[in-house]
């Protein structure tokens, strides 16, 4: 059963962040030019979406920046006629004050994405200056929207580098700037993408699973990239339907006999020859979830472990 439909907006992004796999794709043999989603493929989409029952979730966004299509804030208006409320994890750069009006009246969350703190945004991502413009857009985000009925959830994530434990003082502060700021902080476990795609943080994985499973994540997720290709797989594009595009939407891909082939090989774990057959993405769905404390400033707050993902609730009044 399809439980989120992502798409990719835009494949340009104004980053070049350390642990995306975006700079692996010439090494691993993918091609992907610049390019935007077009208008008229994500309107059928959304009517298609719509018309789901049960309804998957939304989400725009997947290795590009989705806000750098330039007919952005359209789209999301589009979304919003129809009564979908889209998640969209934005870094906020090239949106302009348009772009946001429009997360905020269109969005269920717009998720930031960030660093641990200005150090780690210039070493892994990009300058000192872009980190200056990201806070900026992101000031007048939460200025605009404020608590306003109607506008989205805002949160702020980070990818934690492989060598920093959650538990960090960077990582505490960073939480302890945002947690009465925002509805949710999310802290990304960091992906080593090249020759397979592994979970770089392996911290307690060995008590939870010993052996390999299917992966859960086709089953329930389809992206469309911005050239109407599909792909099954939530990290990356490397995993794409051969032969399969989106142009007859996405109705006509759940039936596609590619699309079927390429479930019943994960169903039956023949994974030899695919990018999956060396990633750790399977885990996402098995690991059990976890509650426990953090420290974060003088207090302590939940921090709920959800597959590879920890998410810390906000306290934003």
């Amino acid at each position: 059963m399809l439980q989120t439909v992502a798409l990719e907006l835009s494949s340009a992004c104004g980053f070049a962040c350390v642990y995306c796999d975006r700079k692996h794709w010439s090494a691993q043999g993918v091609v992907r030019e610049t390019q935007h989603l077009e208008p008229r493929l994500v309107e059928r989409i959304l009517d298609e979406v719509t018309g789901m029952s049960p309804r998957p979730s939304l989400t725009l966004s997947f290795e590009g920046e989705s806000a750098l299509h330039p007919q952005f804030p359209e789209l999301l208006a589009l979304a919003g006629a129809r009564g979908l409320r889209p998640w969209l994890s934005t870094s906020l750069k090239g949106a302009g004050d348009d772009g946001l009006a429009a997360m905020l009246a269109h969005c269920g969350t717009v998720c930031v994405s960030l660093e641990i703190d200005r150090e780690a945004f210039a070493q892994r991502r990009g300058t000192v200056k872009d980190y200056g413009v990201v806070l900026k857009s992101m000031e007048r985000l939460l200025a605009v929207g404020g608590r306003a009925e109607g506008y989205a959830a805002v949160a702020v994530s980070a990818v934690v580098p492989a060598d920093e434990a959650i538990d960090s003082k960077r990582v505490s502060d960073f939480c302890a700037t945002w947690i009465d700021r925002v509805d949710e902080i999310y802290l990304w476990n960091e992906w080593d993408f090249g020759e397979g795609i592994r979970l770089a943080r392996s911290e307690g994985l060995a008590r939870h699973l010993r052996r390999r499973r299917r992966c859960l994540q086709p089953e329930g997720f389809l992206a469309v990239l911005s050239d109407g290709t599909v792909s099954p797989c939530c990290l990356t594009s490397r995993v794409r339907l051969q032969g399969v595009t989106a142009r007859d939407g996405i109705l006509a891909v759940l039936e596609a006999p590619a699309y079927q082939a390429f479930l019943a090989r994960h169903a039956a774990m023949e994974l030899e020859g695919l990018p999956c057959q060396a990633c750790d993405g399977w885990l996402e769905g098995w690991l059990g979830d976890e509650t426990r404390t953090l420290q974060i400033g003088h207090s302590e707050a939940k921090i709920f472990r959800e597959g590879c993902t920890e998410r810390i609730p906000g306290r934003r009044a």
